[in-house]
């Protein structure tokens, strides 16, 4: 039985190279690789430039169609946001622990049974005062000499 299915896997095997060109087949194997490679490169570079081509138009259709029309009226309105929205709102830090350029400003949270006005609050002077906050406690805490008194 091993015998037969060896057989088969020979002369499937045969077949399949049969009509491979084998090196000797090829009469300048120099150019024939050369010829190959640039073939090959070739339509590499057009595949990826299709690719490209392509992915840009799906980036144009996912833009007309995904959009909706409440997220393009919010980049309308963020392009109209000014100042006078800000009326209301506290800022929670001193200006001295703001650093100066960017600072990113968020909202507060807050429970809604405080209904106090919206607080914004920067999470890198947060962080900075909890760090604080760590030091200070390791400071006061007493060392443990071994002694229970």
């Amino acid at each position: 039985m091993e015998k037969i299915f060896e057989s088969r896997e020979k002369r499937e095997l045969t077949k399949k190279f049969e009509s491979m060109k084998s090196i000797g087949d090829v009469e300048n194997l120099a150019e024939y690789e050369a010829k190959n490679w640039i073939e090959k490169s070739r339509r590499l570079e057009y595949e990826k430039k299709k690719a490209k081509e392509q992915a840009k138009v799906f980036d144009e259709l996912d833009e007309d169609v995904f959009v909706s029309e409440d997220t393009k009226k919010a980049k309308d309105y963020n392009l109209r946001y000014s100042g006078a929205d800000l009326t209301g709102l506290t800022v929670q830090h001193d200006i001295r622990d703001i650093k100066e350029g960017t600072t990113i400003l968020t909202l507060k949270d807050s429970s809604l049974r405080n209904a106090q006005d919206d607080v914004l609050e920067s999470s890198e002077v947060v962080s900075l005062e909890k760090s604080r906050e760590f030091i200070e406690n390791r400071k006061r805490k007493k060392v443990y000499n071994g002694m229970l008194f």
